[in-house]
């Protein structure tokens, strides 16, 4: 009789989830209706905004150059429907320009670069430098760092600043484009 026992108190567990089965989904439905409506369209951005200023506290933190140096400011996203919404993006400014740093789960870095006067045409970081510099392709333990630390790419960064902004600027940009896209990719 013990044995039985179980069984019957699992059956009847059971058949009242299934009656209660559309109260659940209503009960569901009203709550994820009243988070629409009340919370998430501020609370979404407000949370979005925080994870930014921490991701740009990170590259502050790694690369204080850019910011103290160079003048950077964190901006708008000039191509936010290029984003993955698995990802994590903020735009630095200098005067002369555009970072696109990106990461993914605090992994997976990547940059890309613009000139201020063309900010949706961006190119990666690695691939612009290794064409404006072959003495750039860093080694695969240092590529390997490059994906979980930002001061490394500061290390990249940094010497090359001014050779980027003469790439990059309104004079030189359409024959940087062209020589850019027309390199095969080494990394």
């Amino acid at each position: 009789m013990q044995n039985r026992r179980p069984n019957v108190t699992a059956q009847v567990l059971l058949f009242l989830l299934e009656v209660f089965r559309p109260v659940f989904w209503i009960i569901r439905f009203i709550f994820r209706s009243i988070n629409l409506v009340l919370f998430s369209w501020w609370v979404n951005r407000l949370f979005d905004r925080w994870i930014r200023n921490g991701f740009a506290a990170d590259i502050r933190g790694a690369i204080p150059a850019l910011f103290d140096l160079h003048g950077g400011k964190v901006i708008r996203d000039p191509k936010p429907e290029t984003n993955d919404g698995g990802m994590d993006y903020v735009c630095i400014s200098t005067p002369t320009l555009l970072f696109k740093f990106r990461r993914w789960h605090r992994e997976n870095y990547g940059v890309e670069v613009a000139p201020p006067f063309a900010a949706k045409e961006s190119f990666e970081l690695l691939d612009i430098l290794n064409a404006l510099d072959t003495t750039v392709v860093p080694d695969r333990n240092f590529m390997n760092l490059m994906d979980t630390s930002w001061r490394y790419w500061g290390e990249l960064l940094e010497p090359r600043f001014k050779l980027l902004e003469h790439a990059f600027s309104s004079e030189h940009f359409q024959e940087t484009k062209k020589h850019i896209i027309g390199m095969p990719r080494s990394w």
